[in-house]
Parts: structure tokens; C-alpha cells; sequence
């Protein structure tokens, strides 16, 4: 699920792709989603979830990228997730995907 947030002060034309990895707890989804909100206050955001706990969401981008496709949504600037079951796939997306990982609450890793 893509998504676009706009916000009020766009100081840079460039879009921040975001991937926001979420495991279904309603904390962890705040969280991570007022951090998108904030960021896109600040300049033009576009955001993708991932839903840990149903399976192929975020594998299926990863794979797309070992298999070197041309995929422009492949490659994340920021990763951001909240709680340690997200842990695992944003570093594994992180290693084979680029960009820069955020883990809000108590990061494990």
C-alpha cells in the first residue's frame, strides 16, 4: 500500500520514499505512523507498508531486487518500524534494499 503525504513546507521537490514495517500492535502502529506524519510536515513523503505478519509483503521487494529489476519502489531512503518482531525484516531489507533504518520504542538488534 502506497501512500502520498504532502506536507505544507515542501523545501525540496524530491519525494521520500518511506517503508513502514508494522506487526499488527496498535502502539507500534502509532508510533511509527506519527513519525510519517511529522517527517511529512516537512516535505513530500510517499509511504508503503508492510505488514510483517502476512507473508510475501515485503519479501516479494526484496526478492526483486537480488533478481536486479528495474524497481524504482525497491529501494527505499528510510525504513522505519517499532517493536522486535519488525526487527529481522527491515534488516534484511536494509541489507539487500538500501536506505536508512529507523526502530522507534526499545530497538533488541
Amino acid at each position: 500500500m502506497a501512500e502520498q503525504l504532502t506536507g505544507t513546507s515542501n523545501s525540496s521537490p524530491r519525494t521520500l520514499r518511506v517503508w513502514r514495517f508494522v506487526d499488527g500492535k496498535l502502539g507500534h502502529e502509532k508510533q511509527t505512523l506519527g513519525l510519517t506524519q511529522a517527517l511529512s510536515d516537512r516535505m513530500s513523503v510517499e509511504v508503503r507498508d508492510f505488514d510483517i505478519r502476512v507473508p510475501n509483503t515485503w519479501g516479494a521487494e526484496v526478492k526483486a531486487k537480488l533478481q536486479k529489476r528495474t524497481c524504482v519502489h525497491c529501494e527505499p531512503d528510510l525504513i522505519i518500524g517499532a517493536g522486535h518482531a519488525t526487527h529481522w525484516p527491515m534488516l534484511i531489507t536494509r541489507l539487500f534494499c538500501g536506505g536508512r533504518t529507523v526502530l522507534l520504542m526499545s530497538p533488541s538488534l
